[in-house]
């Protein structure tokens, strides 16, 4: 693993330029690609899995919507309209209580209102999680009342449990070269950078694949051998 100030995990987005070696020889462990418009909420919703989520401390009529931007470019302030948003999902409050082993495992959230995904928008979650999600509850008029971001545990557990029977991550000696596995679910992208020993400055940055079912992120390397460092 790369020693010194800039060890540790390079997070990238996909819809920012491939990572550089510039990117791998920074001085700091992250570069802010898009600033979020909308900060400092505190995430009282929770997945409980891949189709339902609590909304802690919550309870109250009006509209409940989800929504996602690829940018962090959703602007949600108390008494207006959303805007920013790439989409925005309308969610029906759930109209059953949790099994008793849920409500046990989701005991820390307290109570709260319990909201459904449509079953036909299922299959934006996936992508969704992978960029920013906020939760809120409007008006008749679409002003917003609450707004919160949400904790993605439930889902990834969901969404991801293929995972559990994945070889583990980690970057292993192989015949072929080096065998690098990263588990990211929530990633939109992923580079390896390569350096000679972990002082020299990087040699080489490579993309890694991503396998939709696991959330891990693989790539085989046949210049990267026992004595490279390395840096996601």
């Amino acid at each position: 693993v790369k020693t010194g100030a800039a060890a540790g995990l390079l997070m990238l987005a996909a819809s920012s330029p491939a990572a550089t070696l510039a990117d791998c020889d920074a001085a700091t462990h992250a570069r802010t690609l898009h600033p979020a418009v909308t900060t400092g909420l505190r995430a009282n919703a929770a997945w409980i899995d891949a189709t339902r989520l609590r909304w802690a401390g919550v309870a109250g009529s009006g509209r409940y919507r989800l929504h996602h931007s690829a940018t962090a470019a959703i602007s949600a302030r108390s008494g207006a309209s959303v805007s920013g948003a790439d989409w925005s999902l309308e969610l029906t409050p759930a109209s059953s209580a949790l099994g008793k082993a849920e409500q046990l495992r989701w005991a820390w959230l307290g109570t709260g209102t319990d909201l459904v995904l449509p079953a036909a928008e299922a299959s934006r979650l996936a992508p969704g999680l992978r960029g920013q999600l906020l939760l809120t509850r409007e008006d008749s008029a679409g002003r917003v009342l609450a707004v919160t971001q949400i904790q993605h545990p439930g889902a990834l557990d969901a969404l991801y449990a293929a995972a559990v029977s994945a070889p583990m991550p980690g970057a292993t000696p192989t015949a072929a070269g080096g065998s690098f596995r990263l588990w990211a679910p929530t990633a939109q992208a992923v580079s390896v950078c390569l350096y000679a020993n972990g002082r020299a400055a990087a040699r080489g940055v490579h993309a890694l694949t991503r396998d939709e079912a696991t959330g891990f992120w693989t790539t085989t390397l046949p210049e990267a051998t026992a004595d490279h460092a390395f840096l996601y």
